[in-house]
């Protein structure tokens, strides 16, 4: 068994990202999320970028994570997924993510067009982790640390969430 980490961003102690707490505001308590591969690899997308995998490391203080187990096939349909989209560069939309949450005009093809948790939430479904009728693009990075820690709201297909620790810190 392997192990893929979803790691949330919660603004609280940062000092100069007035829009971090301001999406953080409107569904707290995050703003952004990143997954992170067995290797230490991440797939993210930031707001006015590509779809990169990068090895990057994840301050405790600021992010919490969820560690869900995958089989090792689960996790190369991941992986593969995460390099696809980096290689087509799909790029982050601020329309795609205020949709998410305010229900705004959909775009013409949401499938070019992406924003941190319809990112992680895709890769995770391409491993079978989450159902696959997960309506990915309705996701905000909080609605996904949901799914993800209670199995009611969105019952694992065949791992299980193994670890979350959230911190006590408050937007």
């Amino acid at each position: 068994m392997l192990t893929l980490k979803v790691h949330f961003y919660n603004p609280v102690l940062d000092k100069d990202g007035a829009l971090n707490k301001l999406v953080a505001y409107a569904d707290p308590p995050y703003c952004h999320c990143e997954l992170e591969f067995a290797d230490g690899q991440s797939c993210a997308v930031y707001m006015g970028g590509k779809v990169h995998v990068k090895t990057r490391q994840f301050d405790p203080k600021s992010y919490d994570t969820v560690c869900v187990t995958c089989t090792a096939q689960q996790h190369a349909r991941a992986q593969q997924l995460a390099f696809k989209l980096q290689t087509e560069e799909q790029t982050f939309s601020k329309r795609a993510m205020l949709a998410s949450k305010f229900k705004v005009l959909p775009l013409r093809d949401p499938r070019i067009y992406t924003f941190c948790s319809k990112l992680c939430c895709e890769i995770l479904q391409e491993a079978n982790v989450i159902p696959a009728d997960t309506a990915a693009a309705r996701l905000t990075p909080s609605m996904l640390c949901v799914a993800l820690t209670n199995p009611q709201l969105s019952p694992a297909c065949d791992s299980t969430v193994i670890d979350f620790r959230p911190s006590d810190r408050t937007v």
